[in-house]
């Protein structure tokens, strides 16, 4: 009786094992980051439109718009081609996800812009970069900053753990609750 208990104990704790191997499988989702070019993020859109995934907050996990694909694929080839080369950053294990310089002139007048963290309309430049290393499924380094004149914030700064139905994010990460893009 105690054999048999055990066998059903030890085969049992190996189907669970093997089950929760098989739901981790995808692992954790890096973000899209806030400020996407008009024309990839209109992309974006498009496809979780056709999918019929609506988008509330930003910034968008890469996996919801891998999941999306499937479905705009049906709809309009050309444009998940164009989204899924996009998204080929994300899915390396060590990649730089995201670079932008940006110059401007000022009137000299100082006003805050909004939401650029903290950056004033005096700021002759911006710039932002991000890059991702992701050793296994379950654990993702994001590093990323934004730089202005006088200030350097570590935006998309973070080490995300965990699997496919859930994840812990532990460091900086923005938050846009809009389903609106105008920034």
């Amino acid at each position: 009786m105690r054999k048999a208990f055990r066998q059903l104990l030890a085969g049992s704790l190996m189907i669970g094992f093997a089950v929760d191997c098989s739901a981790a499988a995808s692992g954790v989702s890096p973000y899209l980051p806030l400020n996407l070019s008009p024309e990839i993020e209109l992309q974006i859109e498009r496809v979780l439109i056709l999918a019929d995934k609506p988008v509330l907050t930003r910034p968008i996990a890469a996996a919801t718009v891998l999941d999306a694909l499937p479905a705009a694929c049906e709809v309009d080839e050309v444009l998940c081609r164009r989204v899924r080369r996009y998204l080929n950053r994300y899915t390396a294990r060590v990649d730089l996800t995201h670079g932008s310089l940006e110059a401007a002139v000022s009137g000299g007048t100082e006003k805050p812009l909004p939401n650029q963290r903290g950056m004033t309309t005096d700021s002759a430049w911006q710039a932002s970069l991000r890059g991702q290393w992701q050793p296994n499924a379950y654990t993702l380094l994001s590093l990323g900053a934004v730089g202005y004149d006088g200030d350097v914030v570590p935006s998309g700064s973070m080490l995300s753990l965990g699997f496919e139905y859930a994840q812990l994010d532990i460091g900086y990460r923005d938050q846009w609750l809009s389903p609106f893009t105008q920034r």
